[in-house]
């Protein structure tokens, strides 16, 4: 005799040890719900399924005849009066948890369908120079760093959008010119090397540069790069003398992605 049969002959006897009710709910919520693929909903079933339980009346007790009160009244549909017996309330039960059940599947499609549209957003959200640069790439890997949002977008394989640091460029807003000016280079470059900064110093500040220094190579100019700081407050603000800045940990995590002749298009 299956779980499910033996269900069904306890019902029939009015007599329902709580703890059958709830393997017997869980296993049937497995049969409509693969829990490979929801997991979350199978252990909200398991909940739901203990909760009425308890209130079925829990460890070694029973759900028997006298829980349903006889002096309950309900109202039928041809407005004659009706005496409540165990089996409607078990019924109002099922009907409750079905209900339950439905509504968790649907929002599980609903999130399902969220996923879907956040990707397919971001995927859209890509500009017009960023999609030509990362079309032209061969690669697994690129980054692009927007000097207009001060971010740094790092892609991945087939080109989806793996993750986005807030940076700080050139305090100059333009193209760079001239050495001196503040500016952040423009264009498609790529990364030469890959140089351990911890002990590196800027105006005689020791740690200006962060862990990391991405070192990039921009025909006309030399020492411009990504690298960690220590002004991390000042991130997001176009305020350093030409590099890109990140957060050291930021810096860090992009070090161990990118390898030597990683492609970086900086824009506006």
């Amino acid at each position: 005799m299956s779980k499910h049969d033996t269900l069904r002959s306890l019902l029939a006897t009015q007599t329902v040890p709580a703890e059958t009710f709830v393997e017997s709910t869980i296993d049937h919520v497995q049969t409509i719900v693969p829990h490979k693929k929801h997991p979350y909903l199978v252990a909200g079933a398991v909940l739901v399924g203990m909760g009425v339980g308890y209130f079925c009346g829990v460890s070694n007790t029973t759900y028997k005849q006298e829980l349903a009160p006889p002096k309950t009244q309900i109202v039928a549909e041809d407005n004659s009066d009706k005496q409540v017996t165990p089996l409607d309330v078990q019924q109002a039960y099922r009907e409750e948890f079905r209900t339950m059940m439905n509504e968790l599947i649907a929002a599980s499609h609903e999130t399902e369908s969220l996923q879907i549209y956040q990707t397919e957003k971001t995927k859209l959200s890509i500009d017009e120079q960023t999609q030509t640069f990362l079309d032209a790439q061969e690669g697994d890997l690129a980054i692009a760093i927007n000097k207009t949002t001060q971010e740094l977008s790092l892609y991945k394989k087939e080109w989806e959008l793996a993750d986005s640091y807030t940076v700080s460029t050139g305090a100059g807003i333009e193209d760079k010119t001239k050495v001196g000016d503040m500016c952040t280079p423009e264009g498609v470059f790529h990364i030469t090397s890959i140089e351990d900064s911890h002990e590196r110093e800027f105006e005689g500040i020791k740690g200006a540069y962060g862990p990391w220094f991405l070192r990039l190579e921009t025909p006309g100019f030399t020492g411009i790069g990504i690298h960690g700081t220590n002004e991390p407050e000042k991130l997001g603000n176009p305020v350093s003398h030409g590099c890109i800045r990140m957060q050291n940990e930021d810096v860090t995590k992009v070090k161990n992605l990118v390898e030597k002749d990683s492609p970086v298009l900086i824009y506006k």
